[in-house]
């Protein structure tokens, strides 16, 4: 598949046949579709709270996602992050997958840490099975449960270097005393775009991640800003 230069150029490997089918008999409802030739992710939220107390202000969520990784962590892509590490929405030592709905999202999420590094990427595409998500975007559900969307968009690398605690920090530590199997993410770049961050994944009552197509390649363009494809 080629997308015009200015765009952005991908070599795109075709994924599975495994992943090309969607079905969500338990819900009493069945979709089956195959991906279309543009190779964006499929995303089915169920609109509307859950009926389970313990959940009515989460989105059941099932789907296709797209997550950008190093070429040399290629082989760990399900793996929890090291102990060290930390990020917007975990503090060290904590479980985190971030990944995205759109391939072209993935990489804009990543984008100016590979111009600043220039360590070579993949996209890897997901298929997530039932996660129930703390959705920022629903203002009843942050409201009831104390959660500032503003708070994550402030810049959490700054505050890290400051020796002060990212304010994103206090969303996502709400969001997993909750019970929320992660949360939806507004992006800061792209305009109506979103990331999806799981907290917890493939273990006892959890939502069930597995890789469902080939690495996909991709280059940045020479000619764009940090945060551009």
């Amino acid at each position: 598949m080629t997308i015009p230069r200015s765009q952005q150029t991908f070599s795109v490997t075709c994924l599975s046949a495994a992943c090309q089918k969607w079905t969500f008999c338990n819900i009493g409802y069945a979709l089956s579709d195959r991906l279309p030739s543009s190779y964006k992710a499929h995303l089915l939220i169920l609109r509307g709270h859950m009926n389970q107390a313990d959940k009515k202000f989460l989105r059941r969520m099932s789907g296709y996602f797209f997550r950008t990784v190093r070429i040399d962590k290629l082989a760990h892509v399900l793996d929890l992050p090291e102990p060290e590490s930390s990020g917007r929405y975990h503090r060290p030592g904590q479980p985190i997958l971030y990944m995205s709905p759109e391939i072209e999202w993935s990489i804009r999420a990543v984008s100016g840490y590979m111009r600043a590094d220039g360590i070579r990427r993949v996209v890897v595409p997901l298929y997530i099975d039932e996660a129930f998500v703390l959705d920022q975007n629903d203002e009843l559900a942050s409201s009831v449960l104390g959660i500032d969307p503003e708070l994550s968009k402030k810049p959490w690398i700054p505050a890290l270097q400051e020796n002060r605690e990212p304010p994103s920090w206090k969303n996502s530590d709400l969001a997993r005393r909750y019970g929320a199997d992660g949360l939806i993410d507004c992006s800061r770049l792209i305009p109506g775009g979103w990331h999806l961050n799981l907290f917890r994944w493939n273990e006892p009552g959890a939502p069930t991640v597995h890789i469902c197509g080939e690495p996909i390649e991709f280059r940045l363009s020479v000619e764009g800003n940090k945060w551009d494809l």
